[in-house]
């Protein structure tokens, strides 16, 4: 996800696929496959796998996540932030928050998502740059996207400044760099 290879996903997928076949009856092998369908937008083959680790006993709450990952992906706003918003309630992390979070920015609701996006970064208390930089990318592409670009570009750098190799993180910044003329630094 950080570094942007395609051949990290297809490995993922070959190790999944993997694991589907070595322990079909632990719900962890589907779950793991679920997550990297979902990757190559195979939402409904994706499903099934989460339907099949439910079947096993996966864990409700990995299940509801994978799931609400997929509705929001389809652009099914509402369905996924109810389950987003369960996710957060039950375990109020940077990583539940933040992803309550872009549900809000993706449906519009700007205020909410900015409340949210600082609610998760307060709430970390951990040392792995992971985490944060992810959620100060997902707060500057929403300011991105509602054209308000040195917002952007404040959190951007700040993804990149704790995590370098981060290529999502770089491409927007560029963008953003270009979007306010700065084409040398883009």
């Amino acid at each position: 996800h950080y570094q942007s290879r395609i051949a990290d996903y297809e490995r993922a997928h070959e190790l999944a696929e993997q694991c589907v076949r070595d322990w079909p009856r632990d719900p962890n092998s589907f779950l793991a496959r679920a997550s990297v369908r979902a990757v190559f937008h195979r939402f409904d083959a994706a499903l099934a796998d989460l339907a099949q680790a439910e079947r096993l006993g996966a864990r409700k709450d990995r299940v509801e996540a994978s799931r609400a990952s997929i509705a929001q992906a389809r652009g099914r706003y509402d369905e996924a932030l109810a389950g987003r918003k369960r996710a957060a309630d039950a375990s109020p992390g940077i990583l539940t928050l933040g992803a309550l979070a872009t549900v809000h920015a993706e449906k519009g609701d700007i205020d909410a998502a900015e409340r949210l996006f600082h609610e998760a970064v307060r709430s970390y208390r951990d040392v792995s740059p992971f985490p944060v930089a992810w959620v100060w990318f997902q707060q500057g592409h929403m300011w991105m996207e509602e054209g308000k670009y040195e917002q952007a570009r404040e959190l951007l750098e700040a993804a990149h400044r704790r995590l370098p190799g981060y290529a999502a993180a770089q491409g927007h910044l560029g963008e953003v760099e270009a979007a306010l003329g700065n084409r040398a630094a883009a």
